[in-house]
């Protein structure tokens, strides 16, 4: 390329705008060593940049004076070559040819339109990358409900597998009077030291009770052990205590209590 089909491609702009690829960019840096004519093109189109962006309101690159600078220094010249307002030409200026300064005209009525372009590209850019957001949050937010789906499973395959081990009892409770339609299974395993309650009926309680597991042993107060209500879990893991002989269930206070009101006691389980 020569000088003026550098300047009539736009590459300048594009470069100082930060739009080329490496290789382009690269390029670029050599046309402007190659031609020193060219610096005054840039340091026009940078400074046009920078006043552009100060009107709009938007903090140019901190690098972009010092870039310049470093690329002029590189050609072998101690200070950046100075562009002169109109009102200060020279008549040596006046020799410039008409191409270069119809394409220095171009430049300055195309460079707003081309920062407006990279500024929507940077628009379109942060609003994908909100999208990006938003569908990592999602993605995020299904995968933990998936691992919380898989931990669920994998608890319920435990309790069903310790369930059917064959060191596992199945005890029916044996209501009281008072609460005959309470119907439930009592799953002790001594060898596993697991205990689980499969809920068939319970009777209502009021929202601020709730139902709890007693150790019963000879010569000994009454354990406190699991408080628990009836939810949508129908098998519930409870405390196991070694040595109990009888397992009780009443109907407490939902903090759960350290004595047993025998007045509400629903039941007793055998083991």
């Amino acid at each position: 390329m020569d000088i003026n089909e550098i300047r009539q491609s736009g590459l300048i702009e594009y470069y100082v705008l930060g739009l080329l690829s490496e290789q382009d960019a690269q390029m670029v840096e050599g046309y402007l060593m190659q031609y020193p004519e060219l610096q005054a093109d840039y340091l026009e189109i940078q400074n046009t940049m920078q006043a552009y962006t100060k009107v709009q309101g938007i903090k140019p690159s901190e690098g972009l004076e010092r870039n310049a600078l470093e690329l002029i220094r590189k050609s072998g010249k101690k200070t950046p070559v100075q562009i002169k307002s109109e009102k200060n030409k020279t008549n040596e200026d006046s020799t410039l040819d008409k191409t270069s300064s119809s394409s220095l005209d171009w430049k300055s009525l195309a460079l707003p339109a081309l920062l407006a372009a990279a500024l929507f590209f940077s628009w379109d850019g942060y609003n994908k990358g909100l999208e990006y957001d938003t569908l990592q949050e999602e993605y995020n937010s299904y995968k933990e409900d998936c691992e919380s789906q898989q931990e669920e499973e994998a608890r319920r395959r435990t309790i069903y597998a310790n369930i059917n081990s064959v060191n596992n009892k199945t005890i029916e409770l044996t209501p009281t009077a008072d609460y005959q339609e309470t119907n439930l299974l009592f799953h002790n395993n001594d060898v596993a030291e697991t205990n689980y309650i499969q809920v068939k009926n319970l009777p209502e309680i009021a929202s601020n009770q709730a139902f709890q597991l007693w150790s019963l042993k000879d010569g000994v107060d009454p354990i406190p052990l699991t408080v628990f209500k009836d939810g949508d879990d129908l098998v519930i893991p409870v405390d196991f205590e070694a040595g109990t002989g009888t397992y009780a269930i009443t109907i407490e206070d939902e903090a759960g209590a350290t004595v047993p009101t025998l007045t509400r006691l629903i039941g007793t389980i055998g083991v």
